[in-house]
């Protein structure tokens, strides 16, 4: 059904032409039960290797693969948000629909009025994709040894990726706004060209068959193409022995070349096509000279407290034809005071240049939409009293309009800009781990481990969200805040939302680990039993990000929400604080069998937290937070004969159902990243080895 917005709360259109005020949350449309859960993938692939001995020093070494993957999905009907003209005298509403959208849309009484209209295509069916890809690999290389201590190892790579992506059932955004342009008397189009007919998107399952072909996109179809080129020298070796150990070191050049292309088919590039995003592809190229060394250098050993103490040292230099020149490194090592008892420690900096799309993505005007009574430059949010008036005459605006710009309640349309940023510079992180691990002496094997990790990276590419951010950085002059331009009403026109160094993510926690094996007596009347407990955990601090210069950094860890999917540390809209994973297994003979639990923690809603940095009040949410999942599976293995082995289980035993995140939902209602959609499951098969006489 649609949804029309304008100057009050938002109207809902009924099938029989009348029109009622929005319901939440009652009214909103669930995607979830047509899109697919599962991907169906088919995979075709091939490969082939290849070593030649050419003397006990030389050997020579290819690698040829190819692979074809398949994949198809299915989601739910097209949908978009876009400025209609409201023939109010029309065959398409009621007598009381006519009235009350005279009132709010129709000002001057011209019978034609405008609106924003919210459409969910439902009448052409699920939208359709397909995803058909050739990846080729192809690697030749040599070994050689240049001396009792020295191997030189050098390769050539190729790969090439084709895509092509085939779209059906959009909607042609042109022919829609044809067909809803009708003359009130005869009921037909205005402009009859290209065979049009009346198309009534007001209420659910009123587009005609006849306007249904009108306006359906079938084949559109989107080209990719990637390569690479990577070529590398690696010499390795023993530098010099001394008493307390061997110097090793490694070093080399290496090249690598990036090209990617995308072509968007015309009507995506044109913005046509609702139901799929709208780009108009990139093209371009990336490429890299480095040259690296790396040393281990014992610097203690045998002694006491120092039964092994080593320095490990890093460094490399790259330079890219678009980043510039840049140095990153690392610095570390590991100390054994006694037996059984390790400590160690790293220092690194890394560094990710701009790829092809974030550099050379033809901008694009999309349609978007602003909350105008939460524009920050409306009298009613005091942009005096909020000291944003000097940001938003910077602008655009009038200070004249300066507490007098009331934009209506509901939204407003803007022309938002998205594309590459060729002046991108390199992501930089820095990291820092340590910890230690123990081997206690006992007739078992136990082993424990604890550590320390902390990651930060600063320049990191982002868009940000410039009407949320602005207003909290405050800044006139700042990337985010020059991105709106304004009418002198102060009504934003357009956004520009391109990619920009100007975010930061952290992250902090510690990893637990332990292990724990021992012999057992006879096992189904075996002598060679075993037992083993493995177990991992991991404990968050801190994972987050700050979206741009001046902005406040939102801590993600044991919370949920859409927004903490792009924080450039975590591809989950789910960041639990606490992870833990423990198996226990037995072997005996031929026997080998697994218990596996998981558990995520519990986390709350970010909604709150963001709504207080806002200023706003705490929303009111359906669910303000989720618990923490357990997961327990089996599995078994049975060697039948040497080289055949038969192996069972059940994954999600006690059949856990993933929790339910509202509107922070990734996708199907939850994240399916994280939790386990499907419920128990079972699984049997036969693995057969040949060779080695088997």
């Amino acid at each position: 059904a649609g949804v029309a917005g304008g100057g009050g709360p938002p109207l809902y259109f009924e099938a029989d032409g009348s029109v009622r005020p929005f319901a939440i949350p009652g009214d909103f449309y669930n995607f979830a039960p047509a899109n697919y859960l599962q991907t169906p993938l088919d995979r075709w692939s091939a490969g082939a290797f290849a070593e030649f001995e050419a003397t006990p020093e030389l050997e020579f070494y290819t690698e040829l693969m190819y692979s074809r993957p398949n994949s198809a999905q299915e989601l739910a009907a097209a949908v978009s948000r876009f400025v209609a003209p409201l023939v109010i005298d029309g065959p398409f509403f009621d007598a009381s629909a006519r009235a009350t959208l005279a009132a709010r849309f129709d000002p001057d009484m011209d019978g034609i009025g405008l609106a924003l209209i919210s459409k969910r295509f439902e009448d052409l069916g699920p939208r359709i994709a397909g995803t058909k890809r050739d990846y080729y690999r192809a690697v030749a290389g040599f070994r050689a040894q240049v001396s009792p201590s020295w191997n030189l190892d050098g390769f050539y790579s190729w790969s090439r990726n084709n895509s092509s992506e085939t779209l059906d059932n959009a909607a042609s955004l042109s022919r829609v706004l044809q067909g809803v342009l009708i003359d009130p008397v005869t009921g037909q189009c205005v402009d009859p060209s290209n065979g049009c007919v009346a198309v009534n998107i007001f209420g659910e399952g009123n587009i005609s068959p006849e306007a249904r072909d009108f306006i359906r996109v079938t084949g559109l179809e989107n080209r990719y193409a990637s390569q690479q080129h990577n070529a590398a020298l690696v010499l390795t070796g023993d530098v010099l022995t001394w008493s307390e150990g061997t110097v090793q070191a490694a070093g080399g050049l290496e090249y690598r070349r990036n090209d990617a292309m995308s072509r968007a088919d015309p009507a995506l590039a044109a913005g046509d096509a609702i139901g799929f995003q709208t780009f108009a592809g990139a093209e371009g190229s990336v490429s890299v000279y480095e040259a690296f060394g790396e040393l281990v250098v014992p610097l203690l050993g045998g002694r006491p407290f120092a039964e092994h103490l080593e320095l490990e040292l890093g460094g490399r230099y790259s330079d890219y034809d678009t980043a510039g020149g840049l140095w990153t490194w690392k610095a570390g090592g590991q100390w054994i005071p006694v037996d059984g008892l390790r400590f160690t420690g790293m220092w690194q900096r890394a560094a990710r240049a701009p790829n092809v799309q974030e550099l050379f993505e033809v901008a694009v005007v999309n349609f978007g939409v602003v909350g105008g009574d939460s524009d920050f430059c409306a009298a009613v949010n005091d942009p005096v009293g909020a000291g944003l008036a000097d940001i938003c005459i910077a602008q655009g605006m009038s200070a004249a309009s300066i507490g007098v710009y009331d934009p209506p309640p509901g939204s407003l349309a803007v022309d938002v800009i998205t594309g590459g940023n060729p002046d991108l510079g390199v992501e930089r992180a820095s990291s820092i781990t340590a910890g230690f691990d123990y081997t206690f002496d006992l007739p078992q094997t136990l082993r424990f481990g604890a550590d320390y990790f902390s990651i930060a990276i600063e320049d990191a590419i982002a868009s940000g969200e410039p009407f949320a951010l602005c207003p909290i950085i405050a800044d006139a002059s700042s990337e985010l805040c020059r991105s709106i331009v304004r009418d002198p009403s102060g009504a934003p026109l357009e956004v520009t939302q391109i990619p920009r160094n100007v975010a930061v993510a952290r992250t902090k926690g510690i990893d637990l680990a332990l292990d724990f094996s021992a012999d057992l007596p006879r096992v189904f009347g075996l002598d060679d039993a075993a037992i083993a407990l493995r177990s991992a955990a991991t404990f968050y601090f801190e994972q987050g990000s700050q979206q741009a210069v001046g902005a406040p950094f939102i801590d993600c860890a044991g919370f949920y929400h859409f927004s903490c999917g792009g924080d450039g540390l975590s591809a989950s809209v789910t960041v639990p604080d606490k992870l833990v994973s423990t198996a226990l297994s037995l072997e005996a003979g031929r026997f080998t069998g697994s218990l596996r639990w998981r558990w995520t923690s519990g986390m709350e809603d970010l909604s709150s937290v963001l709504a207080a940095l806002a200023g706003q009040p705490p929303p009111l949410l359906a669910i303000e937070e989720i618990g923490g999942r357990h997961y327990i599976d089996l599995s078994a293995r049975f060697e039948v004969f040497d080289g055949v082995t038969a192996h069972a289980g059940v994954d999600n035993v006690f059949k856990t159902d993933p929790p339910l995140l509202g509107n922070q939902q990734a996708q199907a209602n939850t994240d399916p990243s994280r939790y386990d959609v499907f419920g128990r499951r079972l699984f049997v098969g036969v693995t057969v080895r040949f060779g080695d006489g088997q």
